[in-house]
């Protein structure tokens, strides 16, 4: 009875029944996100395009393929699983090929247990509904655990929920892999803080992402968040000793890597018997399409919509630029490191598609994998920055406000030269007038 009473004493009743009610209202968000799906009992993809050869686009040409390596996987991991077969070996793949040791069929992610007990059909639907929960509620404990209230935990929960991999791209291997970053991100911030005892929640968190079937986009959150931790220190000395920090972040690498040694080793010597095939080059964003940051994606445009980081977002960081210089240094040091990792992270992937699109190295690194960790930085960036306005006085708030609108307009002006130049670049229009008139407004 006095160990009952010590752990009431120690839940908040209030925090508890805020994050409770958080909880189901991320989970019913997920439902209502998911509900095309469930109820047409498929995702988004254009079945058209298989009806039609003459398809040029680049982006249709990659949603093709990306559905050619996707389904067939899943159909197999269902029938192997009704029959009562192995995974090991696909025999309706090129006459036979290894299944379990392609990494893409994704036959040990916790996203695909629904194909191991339904339908087809029906299991596409509710990995799509799993991937939508566990990003927001991993993104809300994140939140709460950097100190944040419910609300605006809340807050950078949905952001991330509604982000483009998750509802325009629900298949795709990253797209299994990116439920799991703020859990990432969580890690880092422990790394930043020196607490090194947190390396198995770093190691099981690398595991899980290894298993979506895109090691590449592991490997590229891994290193965007350790250049996040790194700009944090030069900016903001933490003053204590690093190595522990960094020989923990080296032991959750290879323990997660340990973690998927059932499929990683199977992979290596499938790599290592088999002879590399040319692959087919993929078109990347570069800064002619950059306009795509605040606009969401369609037509044509459409395979680049990972760049949106949303509108409100992108206010924010304005918002932080103006009202940054009057605050201490412990409100800005969060911040600033993610504010300007985003921006070298944006500037980099466009630079890479102007360099390299339609290059062999493009088919090796995508935008998609270069830009997965995105979203959620710029959600937490949104919540910290609304976190340290409600603080600041009625003065500051009007001065903050007044260079805003300065900067806002600047950027409007940008927006409709970037439009302009996007419209003699893009086979569809419609995004282009659509930013030209609202800019212009």
């Amino acid at each position: 009875m006095k160990r009952f009473q010590k752990m009431m004493l120690v839940i908040n009743p209030h925090k508890f029944w805020n994050n409770l009610r958080a909880t189901f209202f991320l989970l019913g968000l997920g439902v209502i996100l998911s509900m095309s799906f469930l109820l047409k009992s498929q995702v988004p993809f254009d079945t058209a395009l298989f009806a039609n050869s003459n398809v040029h686009a680049p982006s249709d040409v990659q949603q093709m393929e990306q559905a050619y390596a996707t389904y067939p996987a899943y159909a197999f991991i269902v029938e192997s699983a009704q029959s009562d077969e192995s995974l090991l070996w696909n025999p309706n793949a090129h006459m036979g090929t290894p299944f379990l040791a392609v990494w893409i069929t994704r036959c040990l992610s916790p996203f695909t247990l629904p194909f191991y007990f339904l339908s087809l059909s029906s299991a596409l639907a509710i990995s799509v509904l799993l991937k939508l929960w566990v990003a927001g509620l991993a993104a809300f404990y994140t939140a709460r655990k950097l100190g944040y209230s419910a609300l605006l935990s809340v807050l950078c929960a949905v952001a991330f929920q509604c982000s483009h991999a998750l509802l325009a791209q629900p298949t795709a291997p990253f797209s299994d892999a990116l439920p799991w970053v703020p859990l990432l991100f969580l890690f880092a911030e422990r790394m930043y803080l020196r607490q090194a005892q947190y390396w198995p929640v770093g190691a099981l968190t690398i595991a899980l992402m290894l298993l979506s079937g895109d090691w590449v986009a592991t490997v590229c959150c891994v290193g965007v968040f350790t250049l996040y931790v790194v700009i944090h220190e030069i900016m903001y000395p933490h003053g204590e000793k690093y190595r522990l920090s960094v020989l923990s972040v080296l032991v959750s690498i290879v323990v997660g890597m340990g973690f998927v040694a059932l499929q990683l080793l199977p992979y290596l010597d499938y790599m290592r018997d088999t002879i590399p095939i040319a692959e087919t080059t993929k078109t990347l964003p570069g800064v002619m399409q950059s306009a795509l940051l605040l606009m969401p994606y369609t037509g044509g445009l459409r395979h680049f919509g990972v760049l949106h980081v949303g509108i409100i977002q992108f206010l924010t960081a304005l918002l932080w630029l103006n009202m940054r210089p009057g605050l201490l240094e412990h409100h800005r040091s969060k911040i600033d490191a993610l504010q300007i990792t985003s921006l070298l992270l944006i500037v980099g992937t466009l630079l890479y598609g102007n360099f390299f699109s339609d290059t062999i190295f493009a088919s090796l690194l995508s935008h998609h994998q270069l830009l997965l960790p995105l979203s959620f930085m710029m959600a937490l960036s949104t919540i910290i920055t609304l976190a340290i306005w409600s603080e600041l006085s009625p003065d500051q708030c009007a001065a903050t406000i007044k260079l805003g609108t300065m900067s806002i307009s600047g950027c409007l002006v940008g927006l409709a030269i970037l439009a302009c130049i996007t419209l003699f670049h893009s086979s569809n229009p419609t995004l282009s007038i659509t930013l030209i008139l609202i800019s212009t407004t």
